[in-house]
């Protein structure tokens, strides 16, 4: 209670500060839920020395239990707390994925009892395997179906492979505020037919009554666009689409990864029609060349490592397709390197070594030192931008679906203007709109 009268409050807060009852009401609180003035104003206790320690345990003969000086300043835990430590612990372990044999490791044993010396604080690595996993799974699924109650959700469906190479479908609902893990099932010998699907996505919905789907998001193949289309009818509602992310990751394939096909009535496989990238794709297959050579000889990679910490550039980074960016990142961090990269390939021991070396060194030095090693990394940067800063946007939870389409029709639009820079060709650009519509 705020006393204003002739500004007594300062008179009022030391008074409490003296209060027994309202001293221990506020040593009840969490010390962040503490009024401030209190926490401020309140002289720490001084802690016992070691002496009056000592002192205490032996005028205390008759006590039922003798307690070490440790065990005195530092309190034993309690069974709750025993049960809310070990729920942190083990759920660290299952949310990164660690390895249960580190539960033994002797230094996370001894920094737990550098805080508690009691025993039995962390579980074995067994109880990790078992019984907790047991306990803790089924909290976690509790609180995802709590979740799920009432709540208005996206359904999204990807297929993916597990460690194993197992064909698995995850399944996760977004919500508003957050995403949940519904669930992940082994199709084994299923095949992945657009009824299969439709049948499985339906099935998901069933299982969640209570909670509003609106829609559902798969990934862009045919088969999944043939279960869009059953779908529909089950739940005319609802909007069933390809994934805006996955959609661009397709789109750099069909630049830069474009394979060739064998036509019913060709004799040789081509790539697609009308494609204009075909020295593109080259010369990306040749700098991935570039960058696997410096990171599988470790004098090179040392070397050029020397020259970019001198100059502040980024290690080399080598492409994956199935990675978005990587490209885009391969080629900037060679574009930050060329001239150390065209330093190392000049020099005069560089091409050096057996038949095969020399070939292999020769070809790098070839790649490195062509007149359009600069200007190819460019080109393929100014394609890669516009997609780019899409992938950034659309990993975001909070992009309002009605910019999706926005986006996708203002690619033409970027690609004109990399057009202008004549940067890319007339029909590399025409190709590029057909892609983006």
């Amino acid at each position: 209670m705020l006393v204003n009268h002739h500004k007594k409050s300062e008179s009022v807060k030391v008074h409490l500060n003296k209060c027994v009852p309202f001293c221990k009401l506020m040593n009840g609180m969490e010390e962040d839920k503490r009024l401030a003035w209190y926490t401020a104003n309140k002289k720490p206790r001084k802690p016992l020395s070691m002496a009056v320690l000592v002192l205490t345990s032996l005028v205390a003969p008759n006590s039922s239990r003798q307690r070490s000086i440790k065990e005195f300043a530092i309190p034993i835990v309690n069974k709750q707390q025993k049960v809310q430590f070990q729920k942190h612990i083990v759920m660290h372990y299952y949310a990164t994925g660690s390895s249960f044999q580190q539960i033994k490791d002797i230094h996370l044993i001894a920094a737990i009892k550098t805080l508690r010396p009691d025993d039995g604080l962390l579980p074995n690595r067994r109880q990790l395997a078992t019984s907790l996993l047991d306990t803790y799974h089924e909290d976690v699924k509790t609180k995802v179906a709590k979740g799920m109650i009432g709540a208005t959700s996206c359904l999204i469906s990807n297929g993916w492979s597990n460690i194993n190479n197992d064909a698995i479908i995850n399944y996760m609902a977004a919500l508003p505020k957050f995403a949940l893990f519904l669930e992940s099932i082994l199709t084994s010998q299923q095949e992945h037919d657009h009824k299969f699907i439709a049948n499985d996505i339906e099935r998901i919905i069933r299982e969640h009554p209570s909670t509003i789907f609106v829609g559902v998001v798969t990934d862009n193949t045919s088969t999944n666009k043939k279960a869009w289309g059953l779908l529909q009818i089950t739940f005319p509602s609802h909007y069933f689409q390809g994934c805006c992310s996955h959609g661009l990751h397709l789109f750099v394939k069909d630049v830069f990864a474009a394979t060739k096909v064998k036509k019913v009535s060709q004799v040789e496989a081509t790539y697609p029609d009308q494609y204009p990238f075909e020295l593109m794709l080259e010369f990306i297959a040749c700098y991935k060349d570039v960058v696997k050579y410096f990171h599988n000889h470790h004098v090179a990679k040392a070397h050029l490592r020397d020259l970019q910490l001198s100059a502040g550039a980024r290690m080399l980074i080598q492409a994956a397709l199935t990675h978005w960016g990587t490209i885009q990142a391969m080629c900037q961090t060679l574009l930050e390197s060329e001239w150390h990269l065209h330093v190392i390939v000049t020099a005069r021991d560089f091409v050096q070594g057996t038949s095969a070396q020399k070939s292999e060194r020769s070809k790098i030095k070839e790649i490195v030192t062509d007149d359009a090693f600069v200007n190819n990394m460019r080109k393929a940067l100014a394609i890669l931008a516009p997609i780019n800063a899409l992938i950034v946007k659309y990993q975001s939870d909070k992009v309002p679906i009605s910019e999706v389409m926005p986006d996708f029709h203002n690619l033409p639009e970027e690609y004109k203007k990399v057009m202008s820079s004549n940067i890319i060709t007339r029909q590399e650009f025409e190709y590029l709109v057909v892609l983006a519509q």
